[in-house]
């Protein structure tokens, strides 16, 4: 890590199977990579979030959503997890890595790509570009989790490209990059609000169906965002939600104002569409 650190700049890393080295060489890992840097960063491969990880020096891990995003009762379930216990240290806001099915290969394809990636960029996490997530790839890097019989043997390790040459599409016209950077600057416009790791920032907001996910980002000092979104991706929903103290709110990612009714807000989803709404 120090050569690297010295010879490139880079500024953090993954250990891989980290929960298989002896702690001894971990801390002494962490040491000399500090003694260089003392901000450089630590990623745990652990898809629990614990204090474990906090206790072995890391600053994040990559966690669950990628496994829980893709079902609404698991992900509900997750985002609730922010108004209770909390977690411990941040991990990745990604609905894949390398080691799991391409989140453009789950049911919706680029749709729950662009849902994933909205729904997962304002909460209290790290939001986790996984190479060729961005042009929509579907071919998975390695089969290490999540994956089906049948898909096992669709992608045997000589056609893996952990293991093997594989080229991305680079030129496919059909992506999301637009995307991505139209809600990167959302996030960036509020990030002293989206970054607050505080429980009071946080507010998980029941709507009354199993398909429509909603919470609120908020501070007396930085605003508040309202986050509505339809994880069905075939069915348009109807939505009417109670927001506390809501009034007239736009959503920054179609400019369209809504008018709350006695701090009820209603209205319908496209299937797989999210709002990120502000006070207007």
């Amino acid at each position: 890590i120090p050569y690297y650190q010295k010879s490139f700049g880079i500024d953090g890393v993954m250990i891989d199977m980290g929960h298989a080295l002896p702690m001894e060489l971990k801390a002494e890992m962490i040491s000399r990579a500090r003694s260089i840097d003392p901000d450089f960063a630590f990623w745990d491969e652990n898809f629990s979030v614990t204090e474990k990880s906090v206790r072995e020096g890391y600053n994040a891990v990559i966690g669950y959503q990628w496994s829980d995003q893709h079902h609404p009762k698991k992900f509900r379930n997750l985002l609730k997890r922010f108004n209770g216990e909390g977690f411990p240290l941040p991990f990745f806001a990604t609905p894949e890595s390398h080691n799991t099915p391409r989140a453009a290969a789950r049911d919706g394809g680029l749709l729950y790509s662009k849902y994933a990636w909205a729904v997962g960029s304002f909460i209290p996490a790290i939001p986790f570009i996984h190479s060729g997530f961005e042009i929509g790839e579907t071919t998975p890097i390695n089969t290490g989790l999540d994956f089906t019989a049948a898909e096992l043997q669709k992608y045997p390790s000589d056609k893996l490209p952990l293991f093997s040459e594989y080229s991305y599409d680079w030129g496919r016209k059909i992506q999301i990059r637009d995307w991505i950077t139209m809600v990167g600057k959302i996030r960036q416009k509020y990030e002293k609000l989206v970054t607050d790791r505080s429980r009071e920032s946080f507010k998980w907001i029941e709507t009354g169906h199993d398909d429509i996910l909603c919470y609120t980002r908020q501070s007396d000092h930085h605003g508040r965002l309202v986050v509505i979104a339809n994880s069905n991706m075939h069915k348009v929903l109807n939505y009417s939600i109670r927001i506390e103290g809501a009034g007239r709110i736009k959503d920054l990612l179609t400019g369209i104002s809504i008018q709350a009714m006695d701090a009820e807000i209603t209205g319908s989803l496209e299937a797989g569409q999210v709002l990120v709404c502000a006070d207007d």
